[in-house]
This record gives C-alpha cells, sequence and structure tokens, in this order.
C-alpha cells in the first residue's frame, strides 16, 4: 500500500515559485532596436527608464527609445534629443509637437525653451542676456504685441523697452509713440477720459487709452468739435511726444470752432502746456500775462494780441486802453508812441507805466485813454474837448492846435470868441459869459490804429 504525502500550503507555493521561468531585467537590442524588459518578461511601453549609462529615456508604445521627437508626459510636454535624452536648460528651434502646428506652416520652427527638468515652459517670462522673453500656452518663443496688448516683442522675442515707434496692435494705420517701463510693460495712463497726459522721466506726455503717445494738437478735455470750446482745452506735443511749453508758431488746432486771421499764427503755452488765453470774449486784468520782463494778452483763441485793447474788470468802470504794438511786438508799450491810425496819419499817444492809456493832462497835453487831443488849426487856434474823468466828472479843457492845455488863459479863437480858463485850464467863461454846471463840448477823439499795420 502506497503511502500518501501531505505538504503544507506554504510549501506548495514555494515550488510553484521555483517551476515558473525566470527573466534578466534590462535591455536587449533587436531588429528594430533596443527595448527595455521588466523582470516580468514585459517589454517597458510608454515610460521613462534608465539606460546602461544611467541617464533616463523615454520609450515609446512600440517599447523603442523615442528620439528626435515631441512626448507628452501627465500634460507637460519634453522633447528628446537624437540620443533620447531630454533637452534640459536649454533653447531650441523646433517643429512643433503634433496638433499644434500652425495652419498653412506645417514646416516651421519655433523656439521653446526647457527647464531643468526638461518641461517646456509655458506662460513664462525667460531672461537671456539681460534681455525678457516671454513663451506662450503653447510653449512657444511669442512676438508682436502681447498679454492683452501690454507687451511688445520684437522679432527676435525681446520685449522692448523706453520709446518705440510701432504700428497700433491691429496692424493697420499710422506707426505710433509708446512708451515701455525697464520691464517691457506699456505705459497705458489710469483715469476717464480718451486722452491724459502724464510725465514719463519727468516730461509731460500725452496718451490714448491704448497708450498710444499722442503728438500734434490734442483736445485734453474731449471737447474737440463742442461749439464755443475753449483753447486751453488743447494741448500741443512735438514730434517726439513731449509736450510744448513756451512760444511757437503753428497751425491753429483743425478741429478747433475759433476764428484766425492768419494761417499760422504764434501761440504761448504755460508750464502745464495750456496754451494762454483770455477766459471771457471781454479782457480783464487777470488775462494780463508777464514774460520775462513784458507784458501781453491773449484773445480767447490763444493768439497774442497786437494794436489796442480795452481791459475792464467792472462793468460800471470806463474801460482801461492798451497798445500792444505791432503783430511782430505784440507787448504792452509804455510813454510816448506814435502810431499810424486809420487816416494814415501818425498820432501821438502816451501810456503809464501800467501800459494803460493816459486820460487827463500830462506835460501840459490833454490825452483820452492814451490819444493826445488836439484842435484843427485849418479852422480854429482852440478847441474845447469834454474829457470823462477817471473820477467819474467831466472836464471842459481848452486846448490849442498842439494839444496843449491853456491854463489860467484869457484868449480869442480866430472868430472873436473870448474863452476864458481856470488854473487846470478848464473852460470858466465864454464871452464873459459862465459855463453851466453839465454842459459838454467836443467828444474826444478816440484810440485808432490801422489794423493793416498794427494787426
Amino acid at each position: 500500500m502506497k503511502k500518501i504525502m501531505y505538504f503544507p500550503l506554504t510549501v506548495l507555493m514555494i515550488l510553484g515559485a521555483l517551476a515558473a521561468p525566470a527573466y534578466a531585467q534590462g535591455w536587449e537590442e533587436g531588429p528594430e532596436g533596443p527595448r527595455f524588459y521588466r523582470s516580468t518578461g514585459e517589454v517597458a511601453t510608454n515610460a521613462w527608464v534608465k539606460g546602461p549609462d544611467g541617464k533616463e529615456r523615454r520609450v515609446g508604445r512600440d517599447g523603442l527609445i523615442v528620439t528626435d521627437d515631441w512626448v507628452q508626459d501627465d500634460g507637460d510636454w519634453y522633447y528628446l534629443d537624437e540620443d533620447g535624452l531630454r533637452l534640459k536648460e536649454t533653447w531650441a528651434d523646433l517643429l512643433p509637437p503634433k496638433g499644434e502646428e500652425e495652419e498653412n506652416e506645417k514646416d516651421r520652427k519655433y523656439t521653446y525653451c526647457f527647464m531643468i527638468s526638461g518641461k517646456r515652459y509655458t506662460n513664462s517670462w525667460q531672461e537671456k542676456d539681460g534681455k525678457r522673453y516671454h513663451f506662450g500656452s503653447d510653449g512657444k518663443l511669442e512676438t508682436g504685441w502681447i498679454l492683452d496688448n501690454m507687451y511688445y516683442t520684437d522679432e527676435d522675442g525681446a520685449a522692448l523697452t523706453g520709446w518705440q515707434k510701432l504700428k497700433g496692435p491691429d496692424g493697420k494705420g499710422k506707426t505710433n509713440l509708446y512708451y515701455f517701463n525697464k520691464r517691457g510693460k506699456l505705459f497705458v495712463p489710469d483715469g476717464e477720459g480718451t486722452y491724459r497726459v502724464r510725465k514719463v522721466n519727468g516730461v509731460s506726455y500725452c496718451f490714448s487709452e491704448d497708450g498710444a503717445a499722442q503728438t500734434g494738437w490734442v483736445n485734453i478735455a474731449d471737447t474737440a468739435g463742442r461749439k464755443d470750446e475753449p483753447i486751453t482745452d488743447y494741448r500741443y506735443f512735438n514730434t517726439d511726444g513731449s509736450m510744448r511749453t513756451g512760444w511757437y508758431s503753428l497751425r491753429p488746432p483743425a478741429d478747433y470752432d475759433g476764428k484766425y486771421r492768419y494761417d499760422v499764427v504764434w501761440f504761448c503755452f504755460d508750464r502745464s502746456g495750456k496754451p494762454y488765453a483770455a477766459k471771457g470774449k471781454e479782457y480783464k486784468g487777470s488775462d494780463l500775462v508777464k514774460m520775462n520782463g513784458k507784458t501781453y494778452l491773449f484773445d480767447r483763441n490763444g493768439t497774442p494780441v497786437s494794436g489796442f485793447a480795452e481791459v475792464r474788470d467792472i462793468e460800471s468802470e470806463p474801460p482801461r486802453t492798451f497798445f500792444f504794438g505791432t503783430r511782430k511786438q505784440c507787448f504792452l508799450q509804455t510813454g510816448k508812441r506814435k502810431i499810424t491810425g486809420s487816416d494814415g496819419k501818425e498820432h501821438v499817444y502816451y501810456f503809464r507805466s501800467t501800459g494803460r492809456g493816459m486820460t487827463g493832462v500830462h506835460e501840459n497835453m490833454l490825452y483820452y485813454r492814451g490819444r493826445r487831443q488836439s484842435a484843427d488849426s485849418g479852422k480854429t487856434l482852440y478847441r474845447i474837448v469834454t474829457i470823462p474823468e477817471e473820477d467819474g466828472t467831466k472836464g471842459n479843457y481848452l486846448i490849442d492846435a498842439d494839444g496843449r492845455v491853456r491854463k489860467n488863459a484869457k484868449v480869442k479863437d480866430k472868430d472873436g470868441t473870448l474863452y476864458e480858463t481856470d488854473p487846470r485850464g478848464i473852460l470858466l467863461k465864454i464871452n464873459g459869459d459862465d459855463v453851466k454846471e453839465g454842459r459838454t463840448f467836443d467828444a474826444p477823439a478816440e484810440p485808432d490804429a490801422d489794423p493793416e499795420v498794427y494787426l
């Protein structure tokens, strides 16, 4: 009788394991190339494995080492060189991975940058040789306007800094000036309105909402084309974008609803770039501008005034008359002046040190708002002129043909009329009869200048 032998389960398992075939893990050369075999005898696929040199490589679905191609692992892209090694900490011009090619540019290479791990950079700034470069969501080096048009990179991908002349993001229209800071970010002013004036390195420039610096005339208050818009809403910017200050001769703004005598006129801009201009239709004392020892007056259109101008601060007061010379001068004149009138003749004027035309007696001559009065020597020896005094009263002055005031006089005219005056030259009697209070005589000659000479 045979004996039946019983073995514990653990022993049976050990015997079974000894009976299973064993495989050597490692690389094995085949007709298509080397493959990596695991200890189970399976070929490694779609995995990272170390080669005999200890460097990690990638094997594809067929188990063969991937070379000169892209591989994607856990959403990240890597590029393997001709030896199957990852590109690391380097830049390379490569064809994009399948599916990321640009339409109609299947053979175009793009610049990529890789991390120390071999992953390609995406949505990232990288620096090289002191310049900044940006790689987009697909890892490609970006050029032109990028990141919501807040940066501009040149053909090599380097972010531009400082002032640049470029076409706008749409690539159409004229070339504009833009300013980018040291990190390459476009300067875009904050605040409301189409245009904003801001300083860059201490110099004022005007920027539109898209960051384009403006040149020429700009209405910074968005009132262009509006009826009765003031010229003070405008600023003028040079060809380099900097704001103009001081005197400048140029054409008026094309969209300004103002009237000018000449196509090209002089403007003067204050430190803030605002054109000097009168605030209203009537000139006020506050409209007078002092610069470099001279006084100027500008009309509502910003044109410097020449010839005569009346300035009145209070409606009830008589206007003050000023003279600003010829168009080549346009500054306040003082002292004695000979001014050509519309009659073509020169007439004598006197302006005080303040520029105000003299009304009253100066050096024994009678003036009204700066103009010397005189009698018509061809008809009469004397003339009685009623002058509105600055204190509101009126004086009847007796003057001769030269405009001299006859004081304490008792004289006869050509027709025998007898005149008597007081120490001021005010007429007291005519032919022995007292001059009644309130009586008036000849109105004074008004200031008058030939517009062809002074305007």
